[in-house]
């Protein structure tokens, strides 16, 4: 009998949708189960017999579908490789700007240099960062960019005090992530490593979706699922060595809602405040939609090919009822626009920052009493709005240790 904890699961980036790159495939780190396989379409026949009688069923489509659940952890296969899939894009180059002198502005909580270009050194708006070397330590830490020009960074997530630097101050970042237009596909191989010679692949595997969850007392979560080709069982691994390569990051810290959720930021449009939330949040839900749709051709068995569809970015927050957290309720009434950051951070450091510079509270149950031994919860629904400002539905940025 094949034993579930046995299973190795492997995914290579295709070039062209529905071939694998003659290269070692490299293990998924954090999944937790999956569920790939096949979708059969049928149909039965129609002819009349004069006995009641159907007498074929016969299939019209097959597709390959499925996916994980995983656990979040920075730096591996599902936040890294697989979410540039689904935001059908690259993830840019790190940025930095060096050892540098810059001044710490209160008034206009923004950073200020005298010398040198945020934008040459390559920082965009909507990118997180990480600041360090102030004597001050409310001017270090995380924020998001909410304007910038060459000699100004505007910040958000920090309450900025004046100070002028000493020449020691670095601001960087690991890489980020926005919306873009390449459809990225992706071969995912199944080794049922104790049975004799059993591969399964799915190739030309399109990321349709991708969620996260963090609640109190749980660890961070995601799911992500994929359509794509019908799946072959093979006799050997599809790259022909056997063989899988580590996913990077894999011994990296699984986080948790409670010690890595490290900071939640509401504010308005394109400015998601200085300070975190002072409301109790027990559950975030992220979902990041990027449909998908077969495109089926006579005379080809599955599909001849994966398009795409809109984005569809959206999410939910549960949060008890104070005096603080009962405003977002009136921004639910007064269908107000919001700024969402959210950040979290592993022991080591190592960070990953979602910023939604607009979005709408859609859905809300309101301030709604569960009965005697109970808490007052609000559950609010939201939708991520193209930000002009940024140019994207959302950004993610990444910030290694």
């Amino acid at each position: 009998m094949a034993d579930g904890g046995r299973v190795n699961l492997a995914y290579i980036e295709e070039v062209t949708w529905g071939t694998t790159p003659a290269s070692a495939l490299t293990k998924v780190a954090f999944a937790t189960s999956e569920n790939f396989g096949m979708d059969t379409a049928t149909t039965l026949s129609n002819a009349i017999r004069g006995d009641y009688i159907k007498p074929q069923v016969v299939r019209t489509s097959v597709s390959g579908t499925g996916g994980f659940p995983f656990e979040v952890a920075y730096a591996d296969g599902p936040l890294n490789d697989f979410i540039e899939g689904v935001f059908r894009s690259d993830w840019t180059a790190a940025k930095t700007t060096g050892a540098f002198t810059p001044t710490a502005d209160n008034a206009a909580n923004k950073y200020t240099r005298g010398a040198g270009s945020f934008v040459t050194d390559g920082f965009v708006v909507g990118q997180s960062v990480k600041v360090s070397g102030f004597a001050n330590a409310v001017n270090n830490g995380y924020a998001v960019i909410t304007a910038l020009d060459a000699t100004n960074m505007t910040v958000a997530g920090l309450d900025l005090a004046d100070e002028v630097g000493s020449g020691d101050e670095i601001i960087k970042h690991s890489g980020s992530l926005y919306q873009g237009t390449t459809l990225k596909s992706y071969s995912i191989e199944r080794q049922f490593a104790d049975l004799t010679n059993t591969y399964i692949v799915q190739k030309g595997q399109r990321p349709s979706s991708m969620s996260l969850s963090a609640q109190t007392g749980q660890i961070l979560t995601g799911q992500l699922a994929f359509t794509g080709k019908a799946p072959l069982a093979v006799a050997t691994a599809t790259a022909g060595s056997g063989a899988y390569s580590a996913s990077a990051g894999a011994s990296n810290e699984v986080m948790n809602g409670i010690d890595h959720v490290t900071g939640i930021y509401v504010g308005g449009d394109n400015a998601p405040g200085t300070t975190a939330v002072t409301y109790c949040v027990s559950q975030i839900d992220l979902n990041f939609g990027s449909p998908v749709r077969p495109i089926e051709c006579l005379g080809t068995l599955g599909p001849a090919a994966i398009g795409g569809n809109s984005f569809e970015f959206t999410g939910s927050m549960r949060v008890y009822t104070d005096d603080a957290s009962k405003a977002l309720w009136d921004d639910y009434v007064n269908y107000t626009d919001k700024a969402l950051w959210f950040r979290f951070v592993d022991t080591a450091g190592n960070a990953v920052l979602w910023y939604l510079p607009q979005v709408q509270f859609t859905a809300s149950d309101g301030p709604n009493s569960g009965g005697p031994d109970s808490d007052v919860m609000q559950s609010i629904n939201f939708t991520c709005e193209y930000n002009a400002a940024v140019g994207a539905l959302a950004v993610v940025t990444r910030i290694a240790a």
